[in-house]
């Protein structure tokens, strides 16, 4: 029997073709430049204002530290830090969506924590995921607020693990002294109710709020300190249809003949 003609590969389709190239297209860029740097006051003025706003959180933690196991110094204070004094121009560093991403975001973690407990691998993605789409939702985008929700959502409880031997793998169970290797067993014992999932995730909940609302507090009186251009916020909840301009305003406020 003789064997039949070679069958040549089809050729790619030119549509196929065109939306490739179209996609991988996408990921050249080009359509925008770089940010300009900015003045070097504006450096100073960032660097200031985030030194005292995190030092701020700190001495409040430190001052709580003896009566209440609230840890104000989240890492994404880090990332509000950056937006609120290095960008407080932009929507994201505004007090809606600081106050509000939050908020949104915190939420997450909490309900995804008392949900599922020890089962991080599932609560991660879904307490961001949540954060992300409930910000998206209400406006309030803060992308250090997705950050906050993956901190509720993992984070061991409060008192929960005290290293038994310096640089040991080993830990002890507070109330009853006795040592586990395994982490996971031990937030299984502390958060074995969702009861439990939820005070200690509302405890990170208070931490993260009352960290946000100092670093704001802070925000707002160096934001507004060097050049009259220079102002702090754009807006509070929305910004306003025709902006008066801000000599106007200072002008009403003066008493006639002053």
């Amino acid at each position: 029997m003789l064997p039949g003609p070679h069958k040549q590969p089809a050729a790619p389709s030119p549509a196929r073709e065109g939306r490739l190239c179209a996609f991988f297209g996408k990921m050249r860029g080009g359509l925008g430049s770089p940010p300009l740097v900015p003045p070097p006051i504006d450096w100073g003025l960032a660097s200031v204002g985030s030194v005292l706003g995190l030092l701020s959180v700190a001495g409040v933690n430190q001052a709580m530290s003896n009566g209440l196991n609230l840890p104000l110094l989240l890492g994404s204070f880090g990332a509000s830090a950056t937006l609120l004094f290095g960008m407080p121009t932009l929507p994201p560093a505004q007090p809606r969506n600081v106050l509000g991403g939050m908020v949104v975001s915190l939420l997450s973690g909490l309900v995804w924590r008392t949900l599922l407990g020890a089962r991080v691998f599932l609560a991660a993605p879904f307490a961001v995921a949540t954060a992300i789409f409930g910000m998206q939702v209400t406006a309030t985008l803060h992308p250090p607020g997705g950050a906050s929700a993956l901190i509720v959502a993992v984070m061991e409880p409060l008192h929960s693990i005290d290293p038994i031997v310096p640089g040991s793998l080993d830990f002890v169970l507070p109330s009853s002294g006795a040592p586990y290797a395994n982490s996971w067993c031990i937030r299984n014992m502390l958060e074995d109710t969702m009861r439990d999932r939820f005070f200690h995730g509302g405890m990170l909940c208070i931490s993260g709020m009352l960290g946000t609302v100092i670093l704001l507090a802070v925000a707002l009186v160096t934001n507004n300190f060097g050049p009259a251009s220079k102002r702090y916020p754009i807006y509070w909840w929305r910004a306003p249809a025709l902006p008066e301009p801000f000599e106007a305003r200072c002008s009403s406020w003066v008493a006639p003949g002053v």
